[in-house]
């Protein structure tokens, strides 16, 4: 018995998924090498127009990786594996420019996603170490005055349109 094997592409020739051919001829260009052909029925065999759109990493990871489970093992095989890892200076300041140019949405969004979280007693410590002994900014200091400022201000609004509103009640 001799197994069939496959035809042997041309050397030099690189292998395109038909996805990939079919949303490239749609866009009217080739692929990036970052760009995902997703299928959004999610079955890989319907490779129609219609049904294959572009996606970035991100865009990509973030919906499939939605409802995944990851059992303590592998968080601790993850958590083990970025110990002792430090990012570089360059690293630091893109990182932090990024997030300095984020829209006030995006930032809206972040906020959003962490309210109403609560911290362990434990992570709170360990939070607590990390920051005894380091002093902050001048800048830092003043940009905190500004929120508390502004956080107080807003208190002090709610507070008065709490009474007008009561006030309307009672009169009424």
């Amino acid at each position: 018995m001799v197994a069939a094997r496959a035809p042997a592409f041309p050397p030099g020739q690189k292998i395109i998924s038909r996805s990939r051919r079919v949303l490239a001829e749609r866009l009217g260009r080739p692929l990036q090498p970052k760009e995902f052909a997703h299928h959004k029925d999610g079955n890989t065999l319907n490779d129609s127009a219609s049904n294959v759109v572009r996606k970035w990493p991100s865009q990509h990871n973030r919906e499939h990786g939605l409802g995944r489970v990851v059992s303590p093992e592998t968080k601790e095989k993850m958590r083990r594996s970025n110990l002792g890892q430090t990012r570089s200076p360059e690293t630091k300041k893109r990182i932090g420019e990024a997030s300095r140019n984020r829209s006030p949405e995006a930032n809206q969004k972040i906020a959003d996603a962490h309210r109403g979280k609560k911290l362990s007693a434990e992570h709170r410590q360990k939070i607590g170490d990390a920051h005894r002994g380091k002093k902050r900014s001048m800048e830092t200091r003043r940009k905190m005055c500004v929120a508390w400022e502004a956080r107080r201000q807003r208190s002090i609004k709610e507070h008065l349109v709490n009474i007008q509103a009561a006030e309307s009640r009672v009169f009424t």
